[in-house]
């Protein structure tokens, strides 16, 4: 297998799949990738505990999708966001070895390291973050430097098949207590992308904006490919032979569950709201 360090081969994917932008609207990895987020903004969570939000919201599937095509879509797989091949498909057919799956709450390792490198991004988002750079009084690199290299950060465990034990809070906008809880995968997506935000927040750096995270190999080769397993094992649950039941107290058709929010969970809920736009901006400093 060919040597090459994560952050090299994330870039050379990039420059690679410039060449066919015309696979996402003419842009560069980087420009689509902040006009998705742009264009399909972060729900707003409901006000109250309630087992249907987000059942029908396109943003959840969407999320999902995209971002499992950027991952590793397998060549040939149907893919509606772009149709060049995935990080993953594309590490195969150069003949690179992935690096090995990284354990969220270990320090993330040098085989996943990442040194700001600012000549990777188009010119408008150069420009963008030396703005924000001289406003803050940093250097550009400094600024897309992570903040933190061990964030102990893992996805709630109703994200799983197991899903959270007795006593233990279920997912705070549907009250989902396992994955199969989720009804539709634009549940699903629409309840992680909130998470995920945090994971996001959590690294810091080039990860703190949807202009400059994918330059990090944590964004492809950590978090979402972690979001992804989650979303494989989803799908894997809705073509099982047989579907899971819903926990108790979540809505087994008909009314949904509905009830008012503890104000933790309120505080929460504005927390949520206030770094889907930190995130989305390009300030870059995501807390």
């Amino acid at each position: 297998m060919a040597l090459i360090t994560a952050q090299q081969a994330v870039a050379e994917y990039h420059r690679e799949m410039a060449q066919h932008a015309h696979h996402h609207g003419g842009d560069d990895m980087f420009t689509f990738h902040r006009k998705w987020h742009q264009q399909n903004p972060d729900p707003t969570p409901p006000i109250n505990v309630n087992s249907d939000w987000g059942v029908n919201l396109a943003f959840g599937a969407n999320f999902l999708q995209m971002h499992h095509e950027m991952v590793k879509a397998p060549d040939g797989a149907p893919k509606t966001q772009m149709k060049h091949q995935s990080l993953v498909s594309w590490y195969a057919a150069k003949g690179y070895e992935l690096p090995p799956e990284w354990n969220p709450l270990a320090e993330i390792p040098d085989t996943l390291a990442y040194a700001p490198d600012l000549s990777v991004f188009p010119a408008d988002i150069r420009a963008r973050i030396q703005q924000a750079a001289d406003t803050l009084h940093v250097t550009p690199e400094s600024l897309m430097r992570r903040k933190n290299n061990h964030p102990a950060f893992a996805l709630p465990k109703y994200f799983t098949r197991e899903g959270v034990g007795p006593g233990e809070p279920g997912e705070i906008y549907t009250g989902a207590r396992k994955l199969g809880d989720f009804q539709t995968a634009n549940q699903l997506g629409c309840c992680i992308v909130f998470p995920h935000n945090r994971w996001h927040g959590a690294i810091g750096g080039a990860m703190s904006s949807t202009s400059t995270a994918i330059a990090d190999p944590i964004f492809y080769l950590g978090v979402h490919w972690h979001v992804d397993k989650v979303f494989d094992e989803y799908k894997r649950i809705l073509a099982g032979p047989l579907a899971e039941p819903l926990a108790e107290g979540t809505a087994a058709g008909g009314a949904p569950y509905v009830t008012p929010f503890t104000e933790e969970q309120k505080r929460r809920r504005e927390s949520d709201i206030a770094i889907s736009r930190q995130l989305g901006s390009d300030s870059f400093v995501v807390q």
